[in-house]
């Protein structure tokens, strides 16, 4: 099955805060008219990671009418803060008993938490035994111009990978770069329940960025990530190529 793995959806009330990265709300059913050309048969809807524990609430509520609406196209993922301590565990729960596929996008630096925070930890602990899903923001390493964001280094991600080794965890973005680490057996090792995305952060990849990454996974981990509809620092919304959509990784479709 392909699926496209990234996807934003956001209530208008909350498109000021995604800092000009998402500029219009679209329903599900017009972003999946936008993605489906890439040949996706679903399609993961990710929260975007506020800050504001309230603006995360009602955002899932909002994913969770849409996927209502889109049962069978669409999988929907909770966004919660774990900064916001007891309440982030307890949104992610009602998430999950409400029918969410999985918890995220959750992104440490713009959310202000850390990867040993013990609420975060209670996430991660919920979704283990859950069998479901985290996904969990990965940039480069790098300050991104125009941002002046700064993520986490990919080591840390590496740490925490070693840590929770049994949660299926989601790196967009190319796991800022740990794929091509993946040839070094000590670490290949240790990410086998871990899936990368090609979705383009900032600005759009070298076209040979996918088959880089596969070669140094040496099996299929890589998901299809459109991240329609953010803007790039062109000034441009992702672009959706016909027929770009890839077979869905066999550890995400056992979850399916």
């Amino acid at each position: 099955m392909k699926a496209d793995m990234h996807v934003h959806i956001v209530p208008g009330i909350l498109i000021g805060k995604t800092g000009g990265r998402i500029r219009r709300s679209l329903s599900a059913e017009e972003t999946w008219n936008a993605v489906s050309v890439s040949g996706a048969e679903k399609m993961a809807v990710l929260g975007w990671p506020f800050a504001g524990e309230e603006d995360c609430v009602l955002q899932n509520d909002f994913i969770l009418k849409e996927m209502q609406k889109q049962k069978d196209i669409l999988l929907g993922f909770g966004t919660v803060n774990p900064a916001a301590g007891e309440s982030a565990v307890r949104e992610a729960e009602r998430c999950l008993d409400a029918g969410f596929f999985g918890i995220g996008e959750l992104d440490p630096e713009q959310q202000g938490f850390s990867l040993t925070d013990p609420f975060f930890e209670r996430i991660c602990t919920l979704c283990v035994s859950r069998r479901r899903p985290l996904c969990l923001h990965a940039g480069i390493g790098m300050k991104d111009h125009g941002t002046g964001r700064k993520d986490l280094l990919p080591a840390s991600y590496y740490h925490f990978i070693e840590k929770w080794q049994s949660l299926v965890l989601i790196l967009p973005h190319f796991g800022g770069g740990i794929p091509f680490y993946a040839m070094m057996p000590e670490v290949g090792r240790h990410l086998k329940n871990v899936i990368f995305d090609n979705a383009p952060d900032t600005e759009k990849y070298v076209p040979s960025a996918s088959e880089c990454a596969e070669l140094c996974l040496k099996e299929n981990r890589l998901a299809y990530g459109s991240h329609f509809p953010v803007v790039l620092q062109d000034g441009k919304e992702t672009e959706i190529t016909r027929g770009s959509c890839r077979e869905v990784p066999p550890l995400l479709g056992g979850l399916l």
